[in-house]
């Protein structure tokens, strides 16, 4: 017995070795991090898998572009050395994070991945610089202060078409920018074709939305947020925002907030049908009268209009 447990104990312990020493994974590390690894390390191999065009308008120094959606990635990363570090980054890390494990797949022994991309190393303004180029893209800093300064409250959306939230958030954006456009002045922005501004206000990360009043920032949200949420973030009833409601039920006018309603007269229009249904029997008609009600507007609290 004890000689069975101890031939167990010892093909465990082997079996826990052989796979501590084959198993390998990505080491993720934060912009502090990251940049103190790659300054330690002795002539790195520092790879932008992004596409070339990104690449061309801005990356970290001395690093080399290897597009990982090309379909030569692999054969290309096949002729760098295995055995030394290798660091990659993205625009915000989703790619960068794929490659990192292909990288491993691949047998290279020690993957940097870098935590936000590119967005976050711009934003944190690291020592290490990164290799700009001096073309604007898209919206430039004066032009964005002048769109902000309005006498109506102004909300800006950034957000990127590959990125999943911006698009959960983009039906419900594009609506309101009509909805609120007598009170609220509601702009999108594409962050990859507004670089320079993404820069100067050194977003890290997508979607953001940014609330101005009289051209400064009051409020500012980065991630996925909903409707709800947008809405209570001092949007005023009525002043920015009209509510009106459809029926004129009897509680719209005792909240606290009263809200303006359509009334579309369902007493009268009950009333009617009944009697026309009355008629129809007594008089045998196969055909009813028609009745046009005209709905009446009643305006409370929750609309200025």
């Amino acid at each position: 017995m004890k000689s069975k447990l101890a031939l167990f104990i010892a093909t465990l312990f082997l079996l826990v070795s052989c796979q501590g020493q084959t198993s390998q994974s990505v080491k993720t590390l934060s912009v502090d991090s990251y940049a103190k690894t790659l300054e330690a390390t002795s002539n790195p191999q520092l790879i932008d898998v992004r596409t070339p065009q990104e690449f061309s308008e801005d990356h970290i120094g001395n690093a080399q572009n290897i597009n990982w959606n090309a379909s030569d990635f692999v054969s290309n990363v096949e002729k760098l050395d295995k055995t030394k570090p290798i660091f990659v980054y993205c625009k915000v890390g989703g790619r960068s994070s794929q490659a990192a494990s292909k990288l491993v797949e691949l047998g290279f022994s020690e993957v940097y991945n870098l935590e936000g991309g590119i967005m976050k190393w711009n934003a944190s303004g690291k020592t290490i610089a990164a290799v700009k180029s001096d073309k604007i893209i898209g919206i430039c800093d004066q032009e964005y202060q002048e769109f902000v300064k309005s006498n109506k409250k102004v909300i800006v959306n950034f957000y990127a078409e590959w990125c999943a939230p911006c698009k959960k958030m983009a039906p419900y954006m594009t609506r309101l920018q009509s909805e609120l456009k007598d009170n609220i002045t509601l702009k999108r922005f594409d962050a990859d074709q507004n670089k320079t501004i993404v820069d100067y206000l050194k977003l890290d990360s997508l979607p953001v939305v940014i609330i101005y009043e009289n051209g400064v920032e009051t409020w500012r949200n980065v991630g996925y947020l909903s409707e709800e949420e947008l809405k209570k973030q001092n949007i005023r009833i009525p002043e920015d925002f009209c509510v009106v409601g459809f029926g004129n039920e009897p509680f719209t006018q005792f909240m606290e907030l009263s809200i303006s309603s359509v009334d579309q007269s369902p007493l009268e229009m009950g009333k009617i049908v009944a009697t026309n249904f009355i008629e129809q029997i007594k008089n045998n008609l196969k055909i009813g009268k028609k009745v046009t009600l005209i709905p009446k507007l009643i305006t409370r609290k929750s609309s200025n209009k």
